[in-house]
């Protein structure tokens, strides 16, 4: 536990003590630095510049391969400049002021060092990686304020910051601001779990024109639909059921020519012509709705009718190759007994399997003619709607999860050494499926739900599902997830407020939350390496060739944080406490 007045202490110990106790030499500990990032760092974006332009889905011309390997020298020289400037300006601070004080130990330098890194480095590529920090970041202060007792771990926190975030995000996607204002990769993403039909301004167009189509245009287009379907009911039907529709049909033209009449004639009369030129729209629709289905009904009838009854088949599969004739008069007793006997066996499956098809074909008729809201954009029922969402995701979380693990075990794929009932049959695999698949069904499940309470559509109905189908996300909590979430609707909210004008424009602000947030991961791992995610002190510990690992902590240990302790714990945990210092110049 440390306090406001042990900060200000100042540990009077030279940078060889601290900084580079493997070389007395200031300049030879960065020069050892240099070479050893410079392996370790082109082997990084090599993989991850080759993995961007495969996934491209196309072949590579001579200008994507020279772009490609530019990208990967000034990468690599932005991640080789962080790390040796650290040193550097760890030194040049040590000896500047003479001492070492709490924020010179590692925060000042790390600052510095990340302020000219990222100037090397492609300016398209800054906004990732300020977005890949600052999640780090804030996941190491949160550990920090638990550490000191300042805050109590909030359980299923995560979903809470996952649920919010999306929430926003979704609202923003159900406006369609994510086609001009808040234009972002990360929708794409969202429109492939929830679905096109949720997609804003879509929506809304789709619903408008056809409410403007129904009032302006003439009812030519409503007359062929009737004629097009009574043709298809004529063949089944008697011609007094069509002369009763055609005059029924007459009766409505001749009303709606004296309705237009009226409009021409008197002002008063145009708000009872056009409630009556409502009334019989809607009289249109249920009409055509009840046709549409007497002829669907008619279709699935006559299918019928051209199929084999159930009993027509199983006689028919009872005598294919068991007719009487001569020849089996003289086969023996016991063979018929048997014969017959797997014939039945057989007939059983057959009218078992028919009977789960046909039970299957009846649920999916039902689930599809379910009723569904007029401002439900999408064309089936919503029970259909919500379910076809939640299995596909479902199935989607599943495959990439059974890909994961066989990518990650390719050795032993090849070397078929991988079982593959323990790998891939297990509850671990189902997660990100229960995760993406219980989202889309939940969203879609609670969105057609507000719409049916409400009996409209709003953008405003995202927030609400959103937090609903946020739940799914206790399948598969990922902090690393949650925090990304929330870092890119902060970037998209605040882009928006700038084109809004309601925030100011911070100049080099990107430039600034990197440099903040790579220095506060620089200052735990020299003082709290226990607040740091697991993952990224081994990233430090692999680029630094191990010298993360053999600074010198222990005159430190007089601020409280037994940061000499912590050390020695995370070294354990992620098995680096074996690391020797690679380019370790005398």
């Amino acid at each position: 536990m440390t306090n406001a007045q042990s900060k200000c202490l100042p540990i009077k110990i030279t940078c060889h003590e601290y900084v580079h106790p493997w070389t007395e030499s200031c300049w030879n500990s960065a020069a050892g630095q240099i070479l050893h990032s410079l392996g370790n760092s082109s082997k990084i974006y090599t993989i991850v510049y080759m993995l961007s332009l495969l996934m491209r889905g196309r072949i590579p011309t001579a200008r994507d391969l020279q772009r490609t390997f530019l990208g990967i020298i000034q990468s690599t020289g932005f991640l080789v400049t962080n790390g040796c400037s650290y040193l550097i300006f760890a030194c040049i601070l040590r000896n500047l002021l003479g001492e070492f004080y709490f924020w010179t130990i590692a925060y000042a330098p790390a600052f510095l060092a990340s302020l000219f890194g990222i100037i090397v480095e492609r300016p398209t590529r800054r906004p990732l990686l300020c977005l890949y920090v600052a999640n780090l970041a804030t996941e190491t202060i949160w550990r920090m304020t638990v550490s000191r007792n300042l805050v109590q771990p909030i359980k299923y926190g995560e979903t809470l910051i996952f649920g919010l975030s999306t929430s926003v995000l979704l609202y923003l996607f159900k406006r369609g601001l994510h086609k001009n204002i808040a234009k972002d990769s990360l929708f794409n993403v969202l429109k492939f779990v929830v679905g096109n039909d949720e997609e804003g301004n879509k929506t809304n167009d789709r619903i408008e024109n056809n409410i403007q189509n129904n009032n302006n245009n003439s009812n030519s287009s409503y007359q062929n639909q009737r004629r097009a379907l009574l043709n298809n009911i004529s063949n089944n039907n008697s011609n007094q059921n069509i002369n009763n529709i055609d005059n029924n049909e007459n009766n409505e033209n001749n009303e709606n020519d004296h309705n237009e009449n009226d409009n021409n004639d008197n002002d008063d009369d145009d708000t009872y012509a056009d409630a009556n030129n409502g009334d019989n729209e809607i009289n249109r629709d249920i009409e055509l709705e009840q046709l549409q289905q007497q002829h669907e009904q008619q279709q699935v009838e006559r299918r019928r009718r051209e199929l084999d009854s159930p009993s027509d088949l199983l006689r028919r599969y009872n005598n294919i190759g068991y007719g009487n004739n001569d020849d089996d008069e003289e086969d023996d007793n016991q063979q018929q007994l048997s014969r017959n006997s797997n014939n039945r066996n057989g007939l059983n499956k057959f009218q078992l399997i028919s009977n789960l098809l046909q039970i299957y074909e009846n649920i999916l008729k039902m689930v599809k003619t379910m009723p569904k809201h007029k401002s439900c954009p999408h064309s089936n029922g919503c029970l259909y709607y919500s379910l076809c969402g939640g299995l596909k995701l479902f199935g989607v979380g599943i495959g990439v999860q059974v890909a994961l693990k066989l990518a990650l075990q390719i050795q032993k794929v090849i070397q078929f050494k991988l079982k593959l009932r323990k790998t891939i049959f297990n509850e671990g695999t189902l997660k990100l499926g229960l995760f993406l698949g219980g989202f889309s069904f939940l969203y879609k499940a609670s969105s057609c739900s507000l719409r049916h309470l409400f009996g409209k559509d709003d953008p405003l109905f995202a927030l609400p599902a959103g937090l609903i189908s946020s739940v799914a996300f206790t399948k598969y909590p990922d902090v690393t997830i949650a925090l990304y979430v929330m870092w890119k609707m902060l970037q998209i909210t605040y882009n928006m407020g700038i084109k809004a004008g309601y925030l100011p424009k911070v100049p080099g602000f990107t430039i600034f939350l990197y440099c903040a947030s790579t220095a506060t991961l620089f200052h735990a791992a020299a003082l709290e390496p226990e607040t740091l995610r697991p993952s990224y002190w081994k990233f430090l510990s692999s680029n630094s060739g191990g010298r993360v690992n053999h600074m010198d902590r222990r005159a430190f240990d007089v601020y409280g944080l037994n940061s000499h302790e912590q050390v020695m714990k995370i070294q354990k945990l992620t098995n680096t406490d074996n690391s020797k210092v690679s380019f370790a110049l005398g």
